[in-house]
């Protein structure tokens, strides 16, 4: 008889429960409902996704990854459970790599353990510099787009269009996956009423391209519309087409001190081609 008045109060109080929370739910801060409106929303996992996230469930629990490969997957447009599945894999690879190759390379007895653990450190490196490289490519890629999209705004200014309309008129010319961003930039802006400037910045933030950050502000604080922003934006454009020149030349001095090397080995080697001759000719004097 207890047994059942309990029973029968519980679920009395648990249906009370509900009905309360269902007449007053929880309401979500304006915030988070804007934010939520500006991004777009994730697509649901696929099977092999979550098979990823249960094969990278090891290195989450480590704290991978780290805030700045977080930025270079932005970049990418790569999942964390993906890149944490390669990660792994890359990991596993090394652990039995170098022991392998130790085997076959004639190492008696026991291989040692660091060697192991020596070859899942160079896998969980070479993901993230595999990674990072990629990122970079993409970020210069994006810098590069913009540039060529602010001598277009500019252009556009000095004709009399307005700054929303000089930047739809340049983004739409440029091509490529930095120009899609852009446009996608855009398009947020012109979709929730707002500066264009904001989610530009945002667009700074998420991919780590500080230029799109310090443009936005220069525009934010030029003003809408006038003369200020043509010659803002100028400078800016011509500021980033020095930065990039200067990034490509030194590229291109620390390939031609790498190519020294080889070059260098290869000489070296047709010198003995050449003075082995004379070599075993002294030698069988000798």
């Amino acid at each position: 008889m207890i047994r059942d008045a309990l029973v029968l109060g519980a679920g009395t109080g648990t249906g009370l429960a509900l009905v309360l929370l269902g007449l007053r739910p929880n309401r979500p801060a304006l915030v988070d409902v804007l934010d939520g409106l500006r991004r777009p929303a994730s697509p649901p996992m696929t099977a092999r996704q979550r098979r990823y996230q249960v094969l990278g469930a090891p290195l989450v629990r480590l704290g991978l990854p780290t805030a700045r490969t977080r930025s270079d997957l932005a970049v990418l447009q790569k999942d964390v459970p993906t890149f944490l599945a390669e990660q792994a894999a890359a990991i596993g690879l090394g652990v039995l790599a170098l022991p392998v190759l130790a085997a076959l390379w004639g190492v008696g007895g026991l291989v040692p353990l660091w060697l192991a653990g020596l070859g899942g450190l160079i896998g969980y490196r070479w993901a993230v510099t595999r990674a990072r490289a990629q990122a970079e490519r993409r970020r210069a890629q994006l810098r590069h787009t913009l540039s060529v999209m602010l001598d277009l705004v500019t252009i556009s200014l000095a004709g009399g269009a307005g700054v929303e309309q000089a930047l739809d008129d340049a983004a739409s010319v440029c091509t490529g996956w930095a120009a899609d961003q852009l446009r996608a930039a855009l398009r947020t802006a012109r979709l929730t009423r707002q500066p264009p400037w904001r989610p530009l910045g945002q667009l700074g933030l998420d991919t780590g391209v500080n230029e799109l950050a310090e443009l936005a502000a220069t525009m934010q604080l030029a003003g809408a519309e006038g003369a200020r922003v043509r010659a803002s934006l100028a400078a800016r454009a011509s500021g980033m087409r020095a930065r990039t020149t200067a990034a490509m030349e030194s590229a291109a001095r620390s390939a031609g001190v790498r190519m020294s090397l080889p070059v260098m080995l290869i000489a070296l080697g047709y010198g003995l081609f050449l003075l082995y001759p004379a070599i075993a000719a002294i030698r069988t004097g000798l």
